[in-house]
């Protein structure tokens, strides 16, 4: 799933039942940029590990992903199967050892089934395509012509037309003349 274009749609908890997706928050209220710019440093190794642990027989997860959002960090985990909460804390396990000591503990102890709160916070999320600016169709069609250029060769050149007078004087001469 291309998460830069498309909100995931994910399936809320049932009450009293097993469960899909799971998730939870790694940091909350979301920390000043130069903070996030920091899990830079750990979160190359984490997906490449994350992705070898996701292609194991055994996994339980079929996908998981790490979202920094307005409200923090958030973790999401689907699984191949619906489990119970306990069962999806196990299975995460794997998923888990390439992060951070800190990031897992968080994650590990947060883990929960998406609820509704979770879900509208993830409907709230923004793609590339919602920020984009409107463009409507006349705009765009006229920018279009306007930024169309033509290479005239030198010798093909029309010879510049004569200035134009610069004070009242010159235009009124001009006008007596022609």
């Amino acid at each position: 799933m291309e998460f830069l274009s498309q909100v995931p749609a994910l399936a809320l908890s049932e009450e009293g039942g097993k469960q899909s997706t799971f998730c939870a928050d790694v940091f909350q209220p979301r920390p000043p940029f130069e903070e996030i710019q920091n899990c830079a440093s750990w979160s190359v190794s984490a997906q490449a590990q994350m992705e070898e642990a996701l292609k194991r027989k055994t996994c339980r997860v079929s996908w998981a992903a790490i979202f920094v959002d307005e409200s923090g960090m958030f973790a999401v985990f689907q699984f191949k199967h619906r489990l119970s909460l306990g069962d999806a804390k196990k299975g995460a396990e794997a998923i888990l050892q390439a992060l951070p000591e800190a990031q897992r503990r968080a994650i590990e102890l947060g883990l929960r089934p998406l609820d509704e709160l979770d879900s509208e916070r993830i409907r709230a999320w923004k793609t590339v395509s919602t920020v984009r600016p409107e463009e409507d169709e006349e705009s765009s069609s006229e920018s279009e012509e306007e930024t169309q250029t033509s290479f005239v060769p030198p010798a093909s050149r029309q010879p510049a037309p004569p200035a134009a007078p610069k004070t009242a004087a010159e235009l009124l001469a001009a006008c007596e003349e022609g």
